[in-house]
């Protein structure tokens, strides 16, 4: 079946070669191709933090339950894994850029959530205690330091 033929989404193709079928889909219609060349042009030095924002946004919207679900295998977890610890990157990026517009309340939320699900990355937690000191919360800011000292310490 081609893009052309009826039954086919636009933009689409699925061929069949001697290993089984290939579904060829273009690289802008693929979630992670999509984070990737986002997260890549917010980190443009052309770019002002109110366009970083929109763009960071954007990229980690993309991110909906876990990726590769219902799929086992060596494959699937490296890829699960890398995957991952990119969108781990983009946060603290989009967090910066959030505070440097004046928007510190708009990612505690996402921090506090991905702080409790990877507590030894210390990039997220560093900003966490960003975000609530730049929210007027420096106590849980500091409070936040000290789990992270006692969690590495452990």
């Amino acid at each position: 079946m081609g893009s052309n033929e009826p039954g086919s989404a636009a933009g689409l193709e699925l061929r069949r070669g001697c290993g089984g079928y290939l579904l060829d889909v273009p690289s802008g219609r693929v979630d992670v191709h999509r984070f990737r060349r986002l997260f890549d042009q917010a980190r443009a030095a052309d770019r002002t933090d109110a366009e970083r924002v929109l763009m960071l946004r954007e990229a980690l919207g993309l991110w909906r339950g876990e990726p590769l679900a219902g799929l086992a295998g060596a494959w699937v977890e490296r890829t699960r894994h890398s995957w991952g610890q990119q969108r781990i990157e983009a946060v603290p990026a989009w967090s910066e850029a959030e505070l440097r517009v004046g928007k510190p309340n708009g990612v505690i939320g996402m921090l506090d959530g991905l702080v409790a699900e990877h507590p030894l990355v210390e990039p997220l937690t560093v900003a966490l205690m960003r975000a609530l000191h730049a929210a007027g919360r420096s106590p849980e800011a500091l409070a936040c330091f000290a789990d992270l000292q006692k969690r590495l310490v452990e």
